[in-house]
């Protein structure tokens, strides 16, 4: 699967998270419910033992629950979860999810900004860090 410069940071992010006791594996999958569930089951079959999840998007994270139910497991007693993007529907699953609210009206302006100056006077388009903030919900619990 073909990774984007935005997935390939969140996994380079992720990934510099793992110590000598965290261990961190990656399941590549398609962007969507069904290809989170594959992606859990594929993560159960390696580790059954595992105690989080971190999504990278919160549609995975809707596949993800769906796969962990079918899996006899519950979130956030057996496995953690958390998604990243903050979607409305983030909130309403059950239980709801902890996410990472990333800010979409101040990237889409940014964007805008840096294509008007590009067309209009040749600037170079340059990536920016902007803030985010974590959604503590309920599909986390202190291990």
């Amino acid at each position: 699967m073909a990774e984007s410069d935005r997935t390939a940071a969140r996994r380079a992010g992720a990934l510099s998270a793992a110590t000598d006791s965290l261990t961190l594996d990656c399941v590549e999958t398609d962007l969507t419910v069904e290809g989170g569930k594959r992606a859990i089951a594929k993560a159960l079959a390696r580790d059954a033992g595992m105690t989080a999840v971190l999504c990278m998007s919160d549609v995975l994270a809707l596949g993800v629950y769906f796969g962990l139910s079918e899996a006899g497991l519950c979130v956030p007693d057996d496995v953690l979860v958390i998604g990243f993007d903050n979607l409305d529907r983030a909130k309403d699953v059950v239980p709801p999810l902890t996410t990472n609210d990333l800010p979409a009206g101040l990237m889409g302006r940014e964007v805008a900004a840096q294509f008007v100056d590009h067309l209009e006077d040749g600037a170079v388009l340059m990536p920016q860090l902007l803030p985010s903030r974590i959604v503590e919900r309920a599909s986390v619990r202190t291990l």
